[in-house]
């Protein structure tokens, strides 16, 4: 708010000035009546911009932070499913259980793949099944060792 505020008074003195300084009737080709106007009108009127543009910015940042915190929810859930059904998944599973569209599960799906979470497999009849051997190997969790054990 005090950003906003501060913004529209620096414009309103940036206004002010510029109309000051037409109704002036200064010589308007002279060297030292640019450096005043643009001391007087192109400071306030850069410091207005940079303070009302702030607010837009956030709102942009917020909306960005929104869609990437629901794409890490997707993900998390395709996750979920994948360990649900023994750490092999489908497309079609992925859009039926998550209600999901086809181009949000296939780009989840793809994404996953690309960051080594998965690995893409075909049936013989053709059949593109998503494999996610972590998922699939989590029984033998209590039964590890450490590294030097091995």
């Amino acid at each position: 708010m005090m950003r906003t505020t501060g913004g529209t008074v620096l414009a309103l003195i940036a206004l002010f000035m510029a109309l000051g300084l037409v109704r002036s009737g200064a010589d308007l080709s002279a060297p030292v009546t640019w450096i005043a106007a643009l001391v007087a009108i192109g400071l306030p009127a850069t410091g207005a911009a940079v303070l009302l543009s702030g607010p837009f910015r956030e709102r942009g940042r917020r909306r960005d932070r929104t869609a990437r915190l629901a794409r890490e929810t997707q993900e998390a859930d395709v996750l979920a499913l994948a360990r649900e059904h023994g750490g092999r998944l489908t497309l079609a599973e992925a859009m039926a259980d998550l209600a999901l569209s086809e181009p949000t599960a296939r780009g989840i799906l793809s994404d996953l793949t690309t960051r080594g979470m998965c690995d893409l497999q075909v049936t013989e009849s053709g059949l593109l099944v998503y494999v996610f051997d972590d998922l699939a190997l989590l029984d033998e969790k209590p039964d590890s060792r450490g590294v030097l054990d091995v």
